[in-house]
C-alpha cells in the first residue's frame, strides 16, 4: 500500500502534542475504524463517515467496543487533541487506498511511522516487519491447501494474514510475538479483517518460552530478527527444540529453523527468511549446526534474495525452504539477480519475479531437476556438507555462459573504439589550443 506524504505529514503535526507512541495510537486506531467499516454490519455511530462527519472518534470507538466487546482490548485508546490537528489526520486516513484491499495494512502504516519519527529523532526504527513482496512470496511458497499455519515471530500478523489469503480452504493461524506493541496490534488486524489468529494468552518471548509447545503445524513462515543475540533460556540444554544442537547465544539464526522444524509435521512446508550469515558463518557450532541440519532431510532448498529488501536493514538475507528434501538433493537458487528498485536504497520484487521463483521451487518440489547456470542447481546433499558446509546458492550454481563474440558484436567494439580515439584526438586539440592562448 502506498503511504501517501499527507499521512506522514499529519503524524508529525500531531506528535509535537502527542508524542511519537501517542501518535501512532491515534492513527492506527482511526485506520481501525476505517477498515471496520467494512464490515456488512456495523453500528451507525461507528461507520466512517460518521466519525469523518461528527469528528468524534471516541464515540465511534464505544459504539464498536459495545458491538464487539472483544475489540476492547486492541482498539487504540482515544487521545485528546485540538479539532484542527484532529481534522488533519481523518483527512489523511481517508485519502488512503483502500486499506481493505490490502494484507496488513495496519502493519505497513505502523512500520512506517515507527521508522520514520525514529529516522527523524537519528534513532534506529522499526520493529520487524515482513514488506508485503515478501509475505507474498513466503506465502506463494509454502502453497497452503488447508490445515495449520504457524509464525513464531509474527509481529503485526502480515505473514499470516497473506498466508491465509492464499489458502484454498480455511486454515487456522498461530503465531508468537515478543513486542506488546505489536503483539496488540497483531490482535487488531485479526479482528478488523475478521480472520482469527490465535496468539497465546500474552506476548512472550519465542526462543525463551514456547506457548504453542505441542502444535505441530502444516505450514510454517517467519522473518524472524536477523542475528539474534543472548537468545538463550536457562534451560536451553534440556530444550527439546535444540536437538541438533545449541545455536550459539550470539547468534539465533540456526535457532529459529530448528524451532521451525520443531514446530513443522514431517509432511508440512516452511518458509524462513534470514540473514546470509546463517549460510556461512564460520564458527565450528554453527557449521556443525548447518551439516546436521541439512542431513536430517529436512531442509528442501535455499534461495538468495536480491539487497535491499528490506525497510529496516541492507544485510543480504536469504529463505529457507523446509519440508522433506528430494532425496540426496537441496535446491540452490540465486534470484539475488531479480526485484527492481522502487524507491531510493529500497528494492521489492514484482510479481513475474516472485513467479519465476515458485515456478522454479515447485518444478524442484515435483521431481524436476534443476540445472540452470547462473539460476539453480539440485545439489548432492554430499557435496553441501563437506569443509566449511557454505549453502549459499552462488556458491553451488554456476554461472552463466558468456555469450560469444560474433562478428557483429566484434563490428560494435571496434566502431566504439573508433569513436573513443576520435573523441581523444578532439579533446587533444582543445588542450593545445587551452596552452597556446595561455602561453605569450
Amino acid at each position: 500500500m502506498k503511504i501517501p506524504e499527507s499521512l506522514w505529514k499529519a503524524a508529525v503535526a500531531v506528535r509535537d502534542r502527542l508524542g511519537p507512541s501517542d501518535a501512532r495510537r491515534l492513527v492506527l486506531g482511526l485506520l481501525a475504524l476505517r477498515i471496520l467499516d467494512e464490515r456488512p454490519e456495523a453500528p451507525a455511530e461507528g461507520r466512517w463517515r460518521a466519525v469523518l462527519r461528527t469528528r468524534e472518534p471516541l464515540r465511534a470507538r464505544a459504539a464498536w467496543v459495545e458491538f464487539d466487546p472483544e475489540l476492547a482490548e486492541v482498539l487504540p485508546p482515544a487521545v485528546s487533541l485540538d479539532p484542527e490537528r484532529l481534522a488533519l489526520v481523518l483527512q489523511a486516513v481517508d485519502d488512503l487506498p483502500n486499506p481493505a484491499q490490502h494484507q496488513d495494512p495496519l502493519g505497513e502504516v505502523y512500520m512506517h511511522l515507527v521508522g520514520g519519527f525514529a529516522r527523524s529523532e537519528g534513532l534506529r526504527g522499526g520493529q520487524y516487519y515482513s514488506p508485503p513482496d515478501i509475505a507474498a512470496l513466503l506465502a506463494d511458497l509454502v502453497a497452503p491447501a488447508r490445515g495449520d499455519v504457524y509464525d513464531p515471530a509474527c509481529g503485526s500478523g502480515g505473514l499470516l494474514l497473506a498466508t491465509a489469503g492464499r489458502a484454498e480452504a480455511q486454515v487456522r493461524l498461530f503465531g508468537q510475538e515478543i513486542n506488546p506493541d505489536t503483539w496488540r496490534l497483531a490482535r487488531l488486524s485479526a479482528l478488523v479483517r475478521g480472520i482469527p489468529i490465535e496468539l497465546g494468552p500474552r506476548p512472550a518471548d519465542t526462543l525463551r518460552e514456547d506457548l504453542h509447545g505441542s502444535l505441530r503445524a502444516d505450514h510454517v513462515v517467519a522473518n524472524p530478527p536477523f542475528n539474534l543475540a543472548r537468545w538463550r533460556g536457562p534451560n536451553a540444554a534440556e530444550d527439546p527444540r535444540w536437538a541438533l544442537g545449541l545455536a550459539p547465544d550470539k547468534n539465533a539464526n540456526l535457532a529459529w529453523i530448528q524451532h521451525a522444524l520443531h514446530h513443522l509435521s514431517r509432511s508440512g512446508t516452511g518458509a524462513i527468511v534470514l540473514a546470509n550469515s546463517s549460510l556461512d558463518d564460520r564458527s565450528k557450532r554453527n557449521r556443525d549446526l548447518r551439516r546436521a541440519l541439512v542431513r536430517s532431510r529436512r531442509i528442501q532448498g535455499i534461495v538468495a534474495l536480491p539487497d535491499r529488501l528490506f525497510w529496516t536493514t541492507n544485510i543480504p538475507a536469504c529463505i529457507w525452504l523446509l519440508g522433506p528434501s528430494r532425496g540426496d538433493q537441496v535446491l540452490m537458487l540465486d534470484a539475488r539477480d531479480l526485484g527492481e528498485l522502487s524507491e531510493p536504497g529500497h528494492r521489492s520484487l514484482p510479481a513475474a519475479d516472485r513467479a519465476r521463483i515458485v515456478e522454479a521451487v515447485t518444478r524442484y518440489r515435483q521431481g524436476g531437476h534443476l540445472d540452470e547456470p547462473g539460476w539453480a542447481r539440485s545439489c548432492p546433499i554430499d557435496t553441501l556438507i563437506e569443509g566449511e558446509v557454505r549453502l549459499n546458492p552462488g556458491a553451488h550454481v554456476p554461472p552463466p555462459a558468456l555469450p560469444s563474440p560474433t562478428a557483429r558484436s566484434w563490428r560494435a567494439v571496434a566502431e566504439e573504439l573508433r569513436h573513443a580515439r576520435h573523441e581523444a584526438e578532439t579533446l587533444d586539440r582543445q588542450l593545445e589550443q587551452a596552452l597556446s592562448e595561455l602561453i605569450p
